[in-house]
């Protein structure tokens, strides 16, 4: 990308109120942090205090009730949920994003979306594993959707499917209402981000009306509907970037979480073998620096990287490749080092860390959990990446591909 020099990040006096908002219910999020992985979802008390905070507002269309938040100020909130609590963080940065999805679709569908208002909520699973057949007017549409995260709390899902009925078989999102859709109880039985309420969902045959979809061939031709309505510079970002940043801000939020919760732990204990302080370890200083060190640099990364594109994207037309494809690095980089870094400080944080009751095994479970989704792909997006720097074009993926949106965007 050339230059790496910071850029300052100054939230504005809306954005301000709208962080102080998100950090006066941290401590309560923070306290039912355990409770959360216990109930496996967000609990209902939870996701009231994030709605009243407005985070599932703050992608929202302004015309709609919405905030349009500054990229770097919804990074930073969601960063700062999950350092009181990763699931909640997970929650609510990947709901939240979805808002920014509907206004890309036509205005029928953003209308019926936020008939409820500006907090109105999906889940999604964009894995295409349904079936989807052509029909008048729409699209009948079955099948298991997994890793649905949130869905407890949301009366819309968006649902990734190929439709292979047409001359050109293509991929598309299907944004389909609780109504049509059931949640299997018991799907989310997992060691790390328990309390996502992750789960799947099944369609055993429901109808999408054409308006209700997504195509990633309109993405990659600058034609989607919605943007006659918000062809505002928060609607123009990249959008793997942003996507992406949604679990990178969540990963780096849960590091400063466990990192800070070792702080804590470690500031007073002591080593029962030897009667020391842990604090007096010299051990635990070098890989302890090193962790925070790792933490913060991430998170100026990533505040840096989106004020350059949002600077860029209000003066031009789009975000530059080069630069929208290192932030998507940025981020991939940022899952796993944030997940080595707290593990380096896990493995000098003595016996009762293994403990459930222990903060730090918890955040360390949850990324350990968020390296093994698409957004910690390291290798997949160095490559995109480094293309780009090489000049080497996208390869020609078949529009029925997902691949196409990673590689083009």
């Amino acid at each position: 990308m050339g230059e790496s020099a910071a850029v300052d990040y100054a939230p504005s006096a809306s954005d301000g109120e709208f962080l102080s908002r998100i950090d006066a219910v941290l401590p309560m999020i923070k306290a039912r942090a355990a409770e959360t992985e216990t109930l496996g979802r967000a609990s209902d008390e939870v996701t009231s205090a994030l709605i009243e905070a407005g985070m599932f507002r703050s992608l929202t269309p302004q015309q709609y009730g919405g905030l349009e938040v500054h990229p770097a100020t919804w990074c930073e909130a969601t960063y700062r949920v999950a350092s009181s609590c990763a699931s909640s963080g997970w929650f609510a940065g990947l709901v939240s994003v979805h808002n920014w999805q509907i206004a890309h679709l036509s205005k029928k569908m953003q209308d019926e979306y936020f008939a409820e208002g500006p907090d109105a909520r999906a889940s999604s699973s964009y894995a295409p594993t349904g079936k989807v057949e052509s029909t008048e007017g729409g699209f009948n549409i079955s099948g298991r959707w997994d890793f649905s995260s949130g869905v407890d709390h949301c009366k819309w899902a968006i649902l990734g499917a190929v439709i292979k009925d047409i001359d050109e078989p293509e991929f598309r999102s299907f944004v389909v209402p609780s109504s049509d859709f059931r949640i299997v109880p018991d799907s989310w039985q997992v060691t790390g981000l328990r309390g996502t309420g992750s789960k799947s969902v099944v369609i055993e045959g429901a109808f999408v009306p054409e308006h209700r979809t997504h195509r990633v061939v309109d993405v990659l031709a600058g034609t989607e509907p919605g943007m006659q309505h918000n062809d505002r510079p928060l609607y123009r970002i990249p959008w793997m970037s942003i996507f992406w940043y949604a679990i990178g801000a969540t990963a780096i939020g849960a590091a400063r979480g466990g990192v800070d919760a070792f702080l804590d732990i470690n500031r007073e204990r002591v080593s029962p073998a030897s009667g020391r302080p842990a604090a007096a370890n010299p051990f635990l200083w070098t890989r302890l620096a090193e962790a925070d060190h790792t933490v913060d640099l991430h998170h100026e990364r990533m505040l840096s990287n989106w004020v350059r594109m949002y600077d860029q994207v209000c003066s031009e037309p789009a975000v530059e490749r080069t630069l929208s494809r290192a932030s998507r690095f940025d981020s991939s980089k940022a899952v796993l080092d944030c997940f080595h870094a707290l593990g380096h400080v896990y493995e000098i944080a003595g016996g009762g860390a293994i403990h459930n009751t222990n903060p730090v095994q918890r955040f360390y479970r949850d990324l350990m959990a968020m390296v093994n989704h698409p957004a910690g792909n390291l290798e997949g997006m160095a490559m995109i990446y480094s293309k780009q720097l090489l000049g080497i074009p996208p390869d020609e993926f078949d529009k029925a591909s997902m691949g196409a949106l990673m590689e083009q965007t």
